[in-house]
């Protein structure tokens, strides 16, 4: 199964096209809230990205929920 972080639904949202309607048809099954074993997730990737030489800003170690 493959799935997505609620906030790229977020993002996705935000203009009023084709993308848009497919995020609504799937956001309840398609884009799920993170729980505190994806924060761990997120933590380990941000670590990664960081030591990876990418820039501070599109680096993030907080994950917001």
């Amino acid at each position: 199964m493959v799935t997505s972080e609620e906030k790229v639904a977020d993002e996705l949202l935000v203009p009023d096209d084709y993308l848009a309607t497919w995020v609504e048809e799937r956001h309840d099954t398609f884009f799920l809230r993170p729980d505190s074993g994806i924060a761990n997730a997120f933590a380990v990737v941000s670590d990664w990205a960081t030591r990876s030489g990418y820039a501070p800003s599109a680096v993030s170690s907080t994950v917001p929920f």
